[in-house]
């Protein structure tokens, strides 16, 4: 059921996204900075429970934005609202895969969603990562996906109870 109505409501911003690009399909473009937009899409994480428990509670709401406009071509990912530090912040982190419809382009940035580790001494992978990050998308319409990860397993897996979709003209 759930995957049904996932599916459902991407396909209807797909939809959107690729009737707004086909009306603008046999037109000449230059490569401009137009005006910027931002598009926020949460992911839920979830469950989180028992000792390896975050003060974010079972499931954690992360907003990170998509930022268009700024430079032609290029999205900026990132995370505007952080978490206070927490030590297990050191395990967890979300990906963003984006593709773009019109030139195939494709590709994904890992994300830090919480504020710098104080302590050194741990350091892993999710702590070396950006907040923010610049994406040579191209123009066209963007489908992306936000997911929430634990380096629990290796390959980190998701966890997202909830995944977050974009679907944008950059």
């Amino acid at each position: 059921m759930r995957r049904t109505i996932r599916s459902a409501v991407g396909a209807a911003v797909l939809g959107i996204a690729l009737a707004v690009g086909a009306s603008t399909v046999g037109t000449a473009a230059v490569a401009q900075a137009g005006p910027i937009t931002i598009f926020q899409s949460p992911v839920v994480s979830g469950p989180d429970f028992g000792p390896t428990s975050t003060p974010s509670g079972m499931f954690q709401l992360i907003s990170p934005v998509a930022v268009t406009g700024e430079t032609p071509g290029v999205t900026t990912f990132a995370v505007p609202d952080l978490k206070p530090y927490y030590f297990l912040y050191n395990y967890r982190f979300i990906a963003i895969h984006w593709q773009n419809l019109a030139t195939g382009a494709s590709g994904h940035v890992d994300l830090r969603y919480w504020q710098g580790n104080p302590d050194t001494t741990g350091v892993t992978y999710p702590s070396t990562l950006p907040t923010s990050a610049a994406a040579e998308t191209g123009t066209g319409p963007i489908v992306a996906t936000v997911t929430h990860h634990n380096m629990y397993g290796s390959p980190p897996p998701s966890d997202a109870l909830i995944a977050g979709y974009w679907a944008f003209w950059a």
